[in-house]
């Protein structure tokens, strides 16, 4: 039998894939439905209800890549939908009290991942869809043990993997994990023959069971699905679904909206209307840290002229340069051509260090400033390396200026700001 990388069914969205600048932010996976397109063997009595019953199960890891071992980790499982009975949720049309038939479309809109992300971090999400016939969890529990260990050990390995194109089609521009000697030495099919025993008859299973072979033996073999994104791809959604807001542009559904479709299809038994075939509908969504402000350019140099110079507004006050910039400085920025409405402060400190403070007081980036003839510029970085700049003028007590990322002191939006 072919030996496979971990996860034949496995999509991934790299730099390859998208060009943008990775961000830190809020990142947000939504189990948003499942359609039955072909309904799973419910064994010759269907003691659990009319139709199918089923839930989906899921697993993901949050890492970095050069220090896989301080991982988010997370697992867990939707409600059962079908027949109302045993506490299951109502769905489906296979009978009065419900029931998953072919053609049913379950809205689940589960929220199952909720955590900030960090620029260089790497996100693993593998759901599965299951079948329910009775109480018994004991092949739930061992494939949760089992899927646990192959993240894990994806974790462990290089990235970016491997940057193979696929070989046929690919509706989702994306990369599939593929077959590669490098590997070899890791068979994820075997690891899950303990569904071997799933075969033909009534009872819990992950629906995409396959027949094979292996060592000459007819065995039920699985291939766990993995979705793989970084935040270029999740930026990517972000500045999509921006447009789509702001244009009230009619797309919908797509991958770039965030939208994301995989399809488990099993093969085990001989009545070929017997085999079930599932797709699942994940909403991805990503709100990137608010950016931070930056600096005016410097005050043009004064021009120099032979002739005496004269007073021509005599009664206007001399400009005060030397005002007293050190202190806390609080108010708002925005983006384009607006200085609001984001919360915005920092604090100046007599050495030419500042730190920026979050609306609790607390530091969240540090960087260094200058001050001359009531011009401030300044610079500043997060932990998670991301840099701003900024500039700003002195106008009576109030400071007001551009940012923008990096060493630009423009190109972001606009602040403003009042001592506190």
């Amino acid at each position: 039998m072919k030996k496979y990388l971990f996860f034949f069914l496995a999509i991934q969205f790299t730099i390859n894939s998208f060009s943008q600048t990775p961000a830190p932010g809020q990142l947000k996976i939504t189990i948003e439905s499942f359609k039955c397109i072909n309904q799973s063997w419910d064994g010759l009595v269907e003691f659990d209800g009319h139709g199918n019953e089923v839930f989906i199960d899921y697993g993901y890891r949050i890492y970095n890549p050069s220090t896989p071992n301080s991982s988010k980790a997370g697992a867990g499982f939707t409600p059962v939908f079908g027949s109302a009975v045993n506490g299951q949720i109502k769905a489906g049309t296979a009978s009065a009290i419900g029931g998953i038939a072919n053609g049913n479309e379950i809205m689940v809109n589960t929220l199952v991942l909720n955590e900030h992300v960090d620029a260089d971090n790497l996100i693993l999400f593998s759901p599965s869809v299951w079948e329910l016939d009775n109480s018994n969890n004991d092949k739930l529990n061992l494939f949760n043990q089992q899927l646990a260990t192959d993240l894990n050990w994806v974790m462990a390995q290089p990235y970016p993997f491997l940057n193979v194109p696929v070989g046929f089609d690919d509706p989702f521009n994306g990369r599939f994990i593929k077959t590669t000697d490098k590997y070899n030495g890791y068979w994820p099919l075997t690891k899950y023959l303990f569904l071997s025993s799933l075969v033909n008859i009534q009872e819990n299973r992950p629906v995409g069971i396959h027949g094979g072979t292996f060592n000459g033996e007819t065995l039920a073999l699985y291939n766990p699905a993995l979705l793989i994104l970084d935040t270029r791809a999740l930026i990517t959604f972000y500045n999509h679904n921006q447009r789509v807001r702001e244009t009230n542009h009619p797309e919908r559904g797509s991958l770039l909206s965030g939208l994301v479709e995989m399809v488990f299809t099993e093969n085990t038994y001989a009545i070929v209307t017997s085999n079930g075939s599932y797709s699942l509908k994940l909403k991805i969504e990503f709100t990137p840290d608010p950016t931070a402000p930056a600096p005016p350019p410097p005050a043009p140099a004064p021009k120099y002229t032979k002739l005496p110079l004269t007073n021509k507004f005599p009664n206007q006050p001399n400009q005060i340069i030397n005002t007293n910039i050190t202190g806390k400085w609080t108010g708002t920025y925005g983006s384009g051509e607006s200085a609001t409405p984001t919360f915005y402060s920092f604090q100046l400190n007599a050495d030419g260090s500042m730190q920026l403070l979050n609306e609790s007081g607390g530091i969240i980036a540090g960087g260094t400033y200058s001050f001359t003839n009531n011009v401030l510029t300044a610079n500043y970085r997060y932990s998670s390396g991301s840099e701003f700049s900024l500039t700003g003028i002195l106008q009576n007590n109030t400071l007001s200026g551009t940012w923008g990322s990096y060493k630009n002191v423009s190109g972001g939006g606009k602040w403003i700001m009042n001592k506190n």
